[in-house]
């Protein structure tokens, strides 16, 4: 019997657990039930034994959520606010939240005459509990959970893309420290004020998301800006700049500022749903003595990164037209085998959309922009763009076999460093 007694309770009261006898027997199912919470929250005017209540009593009345499956509203639900309502005059609960139950594949229960259900330590062994969560939280709970190998998999996949951001993040913020390395917001060039923008867009959704218990809504704004706005956009044209420009530069601190706020929004909203992964990036960053389970929600009181009038706009449709020029790169030019990436690529656009050349050559990651009447794309050459520099490959280099001058200023500044 001492296991159903907190602890030191039995002797701090003059008791041993002789004193007492345990009762099998259960007068109702939905009474016993519907009355836990006159024991687990306790109202105001109970007192003595075990359940008086202290001013700084956590278990106030009412709870903030019960939690059960959708066949509780005729149940637990319903017997709760029945036995606290003629008891105490009030809900015992401040919200109800329903759930479907877990099923295959096919829709069917977990049975085992059908051999169709799964233990959670297989999922475990198997795959690790992030993933395991990972799929939890992103079912849409209000109706029945599917599972299947297929599915399981689907999540796997899912947190790849989770982890493998995390590690471009945490791989190219090395040498970046915040105190002297970052760049004001109104000193970013437009893209990273607009990435700002994005982050501080999503995370807001997230946290609605998350408020309101729709976790698969915030879990899918958060996989969407990883797979479309970081590793399709934001990386895939600002790798340039990190790799190649040097250390130090301008442009190479700004995009280190806006990574540095990605990897703390990221983690700490993905921390309630990864908990181990983001403790371990965490941990990589900041210090094996700091936890992210200890911190807030980053990015959380930033609105001045918002800008819904006018950059974004803007934004948006230059990146509308950076997707309809790589799909002619991949049309007209690398599915007939006449370039590889897009730096052996030359630009005609017939719209500027108030970049100037320079600024579309790092949005598209090709050699060469101009503005025309038509747009077009063609192989670069040492006619039109220059020669192909072996260090970032794009075609701006003077002569053949010789650095272009960004890399030869930055390998200079590295030897001198």
């Amino acid at each position: 019997l001492e296991e159903l007694f907190p602890n030191n309770w039995l002797k701090a009261n003059n008791h041993t657990a002789e004193d007492f006898e345990p009762m099998r027997d259960i007068m109702d199912v939905w009474i016993d039930s519907g009355t836990s919470h006159a024991h687990v929250l306790r109202a105001d005017n109970q007192a003595g034994g075990r359940f008086e209540r202290t001013p700084n009593d956590a278990t106030q009345r009412p709870a903030d959520l019960y939690q059960e499956g959708s066949d509780q509203h005729r149940g637990w639900f319903h017997s709760s606010l029945l036995t606290s309502v003629a008891n105490y005059g009030d809900a015992p609960y401040a919200s109800v939240l329903t759930s479907g139950f877990v099923v295959d594949g096919d829709g069917r229960k977990f049975s085992k005459s059908l051999g169709n259900g799964i233990e959670p330590r297989q999922l475990w062994d198997k795959y690790g509990m992030d993933i395991v969560r990972l799929w939890v939280a992103g079912s849409d709970y209000t109706e029945d959970i599917r599972y299947s190998e297929e599915i399981i998999k689907n999540s796997a996949d899912a947190y790849r893309r989770y982890r493998n951001t995390f590690r471009f993040l945490l791989g190219n913020l090395n040498g970046f420290e915040e105190a002297n390395h970052s760049v004001p917001h109104a000193d970013l060039p437009e893209l990273e004020q607009y990435m700002l923008h994005r982050l501080s867009t999503v995370l807001e959704e997230a946290r609605t998301s998350f408020n309101s218990y729709k976790f698969h809504q915030g879990l899918r704004a958060l996989y969407d800006f990883c797979n479309a706005d970081l590793s399709n956009l934001y990386f895939d044209v600002r790798k340039d700049a990190l790799y190649c420009d040097s250390k130090n530069s301008p442009r190479r601190r700004a995009v280190q500022t806006v990574l540095f706020h990605i990897l703390e929004g990221l983690t700490t909203h993905l921390a309630p749903i990864l908990p181990f992964t983001t403790d371990e990036v965490w941990r990589t960053w900041f210090g094996d003595e700091n936890s992210v389970h200890l911190e807030s929600y980053k990015e959380e009181n930033n609105c001045n990164w918002h800008s819904p009038d006018m950059l974004a706009p803007k934004w948006e449709k230059i990146l509308a037209t950076r997707t309809t020029v790589n799909e002619l790169i991949e049309t007209e030019l690398r599915s007939q085998s006449k370039v590889g990436a897009n730096v052996d690529v030359a630009v005609t656009l017939s719209d500027d959309h108030g970049l100037t050349p320079e600024q579309w050559i790092e949005v598209l990651n090709v050699s060469q922009v101009d503005v025309g009447a038509t747009l077009s794309v063609t192989p670069a050459t040492p006619n039109n763009s220059g020669h192909k520099c072996p260090r970032c490959w794009m075609h701006t280099a003077p002569a053949e076999n010789t650095c272009c001058t960004r890399c030869t200023d930055a390998t200079a500044n590295t030897a001198a460093a």
